[in-house]
């Protein structure tokens, strides 16, 4: 799928999230 957008989060340096042209938005821990 395409990805469209990712984003850190504000709280945690090792958190990411993406949405993809799927529809479906993962999570990942970098840790």
């Amino acid at each position: 799928d395409e990805v469209f957008q990712i984003g850190w989060s504000p709280k945690n340096e090792t958190i990411l999230a993406s949405c993809c042209a799927g529809r479906r938005l993962m999570v990942w821990d970098l840790s």
